[in-house]
Formats: C-alpha cells, structure tokens, sequence
C-alpha cells in the first residue's frame, strides 16, 4: 500500500469551473432531464450522465480491457459484500436534483427489487469507476461529485498502472470541482488487498478487480472521455 496521495496534487491544474459573468449556465433538473430523454431530444445511441444540471455524452467506445474489469468488479464485489446487497454495473443513481451518473459499479443496500426509483447516497455502500480515457474525470469532477454527495467509499480502477486508488473521508475543499474533494487517497498496487468500508471483514484482492493482462493490450490512454452538449469543451465525465 502507497502513502496516502494529497487530493489536490489530483485536482490541481485539471479543471478548471467557468465562470463568465456575462453568461449562466441553465442547468437541467433530472425531471427535466428524463422529459427530454422522453421527448427524443437525445439520440436513442447517445451514453449521457447528468451532472450538476449538466448532460455530458460519453465520448469514448468501451473497449475489451474496460468491460472485463466491470465484470470482474462485479463478481468480486458481490462476493465480497455477500447477502444483504446487490452490484449495479453502470446503471444510474440518483445524487440531489441536478445530477444522475451512471458508474461503472454501485454497491447498494437491499435487492434490486426494493428500488421503485434509483438509489440515492444513503443506500450506497461503495462506487467504483474503472478508468482509462476517463482517469481524470474520475480523479476530478466525478469525485468532487460522489464527495460532495458524502459518498464514503470511492474506488477509482485505474487500468492504466493497474490499480485501485482508494478515495475516502469527503469534505468540503475550496479549490475542487464543486467545492467538495476527499480528504484521503490511498493506492493499492495489484499485489495487494483492500477492505471495504462497508464490509470490513471482507479482503478483495486488486487483481481480481483488473482485467486480464492480455485484455490490455488495447489502448488505454488518459484522453477526452465526454463532451458537455451545446460546448466542445474537453470537460470528461
């Protein structure tokens, strides 16, 4: 296990908010979100989060090495968590009123059947975004989004040094993203074993998290991961 990384040394220089005063951004509610989806205003192709009234696409295809690591999270979670929870696989939850990302894996109170609307923070135990084109949205906006939320678990999988950086204690941080970061980040090397906050009697191995090596063969580059829509700016989500 590495030291833990200061959480601005990641935020530092990455993003930075606009602000012109000239200009507002009109945020969408998620009422307003899913009425557009239902209207049809968005492609039926379209992979959308909304975040922070903003809906950002998904730019970058998912590649061999970033499903199998999905689907190794979710098998390894699952028995690591054990009765009592369930493991969502990119599907979406619910954070306040302007924001409803999808990550890569929720673990959530209850079954699935328990939910008759998507779970909010109180039923989420730990999220987890396996990162390659997306390493800093991860490490930045989307962190500054599950702090700001009082998630107290966060792992982001980063399939590029193959390993898991551990995101804990959220707080409120002035310069980050939303003004919300955590207060701890802890790397753990593919050797080695981490424990969940919510299951602590629970050990999971980082290489039962990552992908086969064979699978990384594919590029997996730090780069533009989405677009807000109506900008171009390289803002990843």
């Amino acid at each position: 296990m590495i030291a833990s990384v200061p959480t601005l040394e990641f935020l530092k220089g990455q993003y930075k908010l606009r602000e012109d005063p000239a200009y507002r951004i009109r945020r969408l509610t998620r009422e307003e979100y899913h009425r557009a989806a239902e209207a049809g205003l968005f492609g039926s192709d379209e992979r959308l989060e909304l975040l922070h009234g903003e809906v950002f696409i998904k730019m970058s295809p998912q590649l061999r090495p970033h499903a199998s690591a999905i689907l190794a999270c979710g098998q390894a979670l699952t028995d690591a968590f054990g009765e009592g929870f369930h493991v969502q696989q990119q599907l979406p939850i619910r954070i306040q009123n302007e924001s409803e990302p999808e990550p890569d894996i929720a673990v959530v109170t209850g079954s699935w059947r328990d939910y008759a609307d998507h779970p909010t923070p109180v039923d989420i135990r730990l999220i987890v975004e396996v990162s390659d084109s997306t390493l800093n949205a991860d490490r930045g906006r989307k962190a500054a989004l599950y702090a700001e939320a009082g998630i107290a678990d966060y792992w982001v999988l980063n399939l590029i040094s193959r390993r898991v950086e551990s995101h804990r204690e959220p707080a409120a941080f002035s310069d980050s993203p939303f003004g919300f970061a955590y207060k701890s980040i802890t790397i753990y090397t593919e050797e080695e074993d981490i424990r969940p906050l919510a299951a602590p009697n629970s050990m999971v191995s980082v290489a039962s998290l990552l992908p086969p090596q064979h699978a990384n063969r594919s590029s997996c580059s730090a780069s533009t991961g989405s677009t807000p829509i109506g900008g171009s700016e390289g803002v990843q989500g």
